[in-house]
């Protein structure tokens, strides 16, 4: 079976990781199938090339922004139809609803085969005080309406997302939608191997870019009413980003310049370490379409908590529940509760079996094998 895999980018060789849940399983859907990934993106040239099993197809789109988008939508299309030719796709697959979901809609359309969607980000959101969604700009609403009212099924990666997709689409198109994670390869995160020495006596660990989204603020202001009940408590926030600076000044005046470390960004496979020392990995953000932090944890046996958003809402417990976005307060309780030992050790243990069980990158493969399977048949039956 021949798959078309449309994406904003991919991997420009083997060592860089770009986006890693697509890697993860691209490498995975690879060993099942001939897949095709259109990068349109990044990385921003024009090129052929092998990596993770897949053949890639650069459209080297960059920044490209306003009229020059229809252009490189038009050449996604050409470059997915001209591969066509050669051998012709079975399906093909938009990952983000956005420009990839178009292109697929469109083109699957024109060479009459089957057409999948993936809601992966901000797609369908719009938060005008920090900038953040595709809702924001009316050519991505567009794009969006077209690729979800025009795929043969969607997917969403967590259930807070399919519920947003529902809201997106009319009711006819329900029974389009279902929930598929995008599962990560094991062999990276593992319960047991080396931690890293973290300070503190109770660690909070953060992994993530610094950025509007991910609402440190509302973090750091949970910490500090947490340090009031648990002096030893210790943020490490891994990632980098633009605010760091402001970060930075934000824990000066709240009083924690001693307790919050920043590590900078870390690279994927160094990761697991940090994981494994934290007693919880907290989460702030504002929207997650699914959260891979939330898988790489839970392999560590980590418990993850947070707001109610993406897969922390899934794998939230009754002792330790999700909580409403930007509720410094409700977010201090919840850490407080996953940092008893018996709490936090249930949580990462029970989590970590469901991630094995069903969130793996091979299982999502087989999933999407599936999927496209039916749906190719369907079309040959009729």
């Amino acid at each position: 079976m021949k798959v078309g895999l449309i994406v904003p980018g991919f991997s420009s060789d083997a060592d860089d990781w770009c986006i890693p849940v697509l890697v993860d399983v691209v490498r995975e859907l690879s060993r099942r199938a001939e897949v095709h990934v259109f990068a349109l993106r990044y990385p921003d040239r024009h090129d052929r090339y092998t990596v993770h099993g897949a053949q890639v197809h650069t459209l080297g789109g960059g920044e490209t922004r306003g009229m020059a988008r229809i252009r490189l939508i038009a050449a996604a299309g050409m470059s997915v139809m001209t591969e066509h030719r050669r051998c012709p796709f079975a399906a093909l697959h938009g990952l983000w609803a956005d420009e990839p979901g178009f292109v697929s809609v469109l083109t699957a359309r024109l060479l009459r085969i089957p057409a999948f969607v993936s809601v992966m980000g901000g797609e369908l959101v719009g938060m005008p005080d920090i900038g953040y969604g595709g809702r924001l700009a009316a050519s991505n609403r567009l794009l969006a309406k077209v690729a979800l009212r025009g795929a043969d099924t969607i997917t969403a990666g967590s259930s807070s997302l399919v519920e947003l997709v529902r809201q997106s689409v009319p009711p006819s198109r329900y029974s389009h939608i279902s929930r598929l994670v995008w599962g990560i390869d094991p062999r990276l995160f593992a319960a047991h191997g080396p931690a890293h020495v973290l300070a503190g006596r109770q660690r909070v660990l953060h992994v993530g870019s610094l950025v509007p989204v991910k609402d440190h603020a509302t973090l750091l202001q949970s910490i500090a009413r947490l340090k009031r009940v648990e002096p030893g408590v210790h943020l490490h926030l891994v990632g980098d980003g633009p605010l760091r600076s402001n970060l930075i000044e934000q824990a000066r005046v709240l009083g924690l310049s001693g307790d919050v470390t920043f590590h900078g960004h870390v690279p994927r496979h160094e990761l697991a370490p940090y994981y494994r020392s934290a007693d919880v990995v907290a989460v702030s953000s504002r929207h997650e379409a699914q959260l891979v932090v939330a898988l790489e944890a839970a392999l560590c046996e980590t418990p993850v908590i947070g707001t109610a958003v993406g897969l922390v809402a899934d794998f939230s417990s009754p002792a330790a529940p999700a909580v409403p976005v930007g509720d410094d307060h409700a977010l201090a309780h919840c850490i407080q509760a996953a940092l008893r030992p018996e709490v936090g050790q249930e949580m990462g243990r029970t989590v970590c079996r469901l991630v094995r069980s069903e969130y793996l990158a091979a299982q999502t493969a087989d999933r999407l094998m599936a999927m496209y399977r039916n749906h190719a048949t369907a079309i040959e039956a009729a």
